[in-house]
């Protein structure tokens, strides 16, 4: 145990060393997007993506190296079809529910426990569960009294990091490809202008429940209350999905080891900078080019056995 905290210990300062490192470069980023008329999304995306691909791969490898227990995954037996009809149930289930359950205390229940439960799995992977149940409590209520763009968007991040990590370690990887393409054909199709996706996040943004990562045209739009910052016409949205889908490949190739993980991320920080240049004209299927820029360098280490 004691050897176990120690390795914690270790892999912690490198993770603090990597933060401090990551907010330089963030820093210089921003001065050189203000001075040269650089949108504020070609830095914010991929930095963001940045930020969770260090907070997933440090969290596997102390998954992996300390002495924390995280749920064991689903039983092989589990075919196919099984987890397809299961998650288009679930997607009936949660459009049913919010057309019948059309109010914002309704939405934000429902957002706040989800993300809540992701930052506790988070801080579950690098902390003892009970010391991680306070501190996803406290930042849950802080998210929820403070209004700000960027603790929300902090939030939204930590719970997707632990959602992505739960969910790589829970499904075995025939289960995560079958769960990643359902996804990325209902992107295909609902992330269009006029898709489901496209309404259902229209209806939030207007209830002011935001369910996903608000990147505001500036960065003085960080400081800014929520709901100031989602009337900016050049503000674009990303859906909590477009986050956690990505990351899954990420923490599942995080497990073979660090290099692996880092790997994948490059691909996905390839994926963020299209994505983020292609601007907020008009609704897109964001997850078209994340999921191909992390799938890519995925399928290539898998099939030379490094993964």
């Amino acid at each position: 145990y004691t050897q176990g905290r120690s390795v914690v210990g270790r892999r912690s300062l490198v993770f603090c060393r990597s933060f401090l490192l990551f907010n330089r470069v963030f820093q210089r980023m921003k001065s050189l997007s203000c001075s040269k008329g650089i949108p504020c999304a070609v830095w914010f995306l991929p930095g963001s993506y940045t930020m969770l691909s260090i907070l997933v791969i440090y969290a596997v490898r102390t998954i992996l190296t300390g002495p924390v227990t995280m749920p064991a995954t689903i039983p092989a037996g589990v075919i196919t079809w099984q987890v397809f009809a299961f998650i288009a149930a679930g997607l009936l289930l949660v459009g049913f529910v919010i057309r019948a359950f059309n109010t914002r205390i309704f939405f934000e229940l429902l957002i706040g426990i989800t993300l809540f439960l992701g930052v506790w799995v988070y801080a579950w992977s690098i902390l003892p569960w009970e010391i991680a149940l306070v501190v996803a409590s406290i930042l849950t209520v802080f998210q929820a009294r403070v209004r700000r763009t960027f603790v929300h968007n902090g939030f939204v991040l930590l719970g997707a990091a632990g959602i992505a990590i739960h969910v790589a370690f829970l499904f075995h990887l025939e289960k995560l490809a079958m769960i990643l393409f359902a996804f990325l054909l209902f992107d295909l199709f609902a992330g269009r202008p006029k898709g489901i996706a496209t309404q259902l996040a229209t209806l939030f943004v207007h209830r002011g429940v935001i369910p996903g990562l608000i990147i505001p045209s500036s960065w003085k739009g960080l400081r800014q209350q929520i709901r100031d910052t989602i009337k900016d016409p050049g503000a674009i949205f990303l859906g909590a999905g477009d986050l956690i889908l990505p990351l899954i490949l990420v923490a599942h190739a995080s497990v073979a080891g660090i290099w692996q993980g880092v790997a994948v991320t490059v691909g996905l920080l390839l994926g963020a900078v299209w994505l983020a240049y292609s601007g907020a004209v008009k609704p897109r299927p964001a997850l078209v080019p994340l999921l191909l820029g992390t799938g890519i360098p995925y399928i290539i280490q898998f099939l030379l056995h490094v993964v």
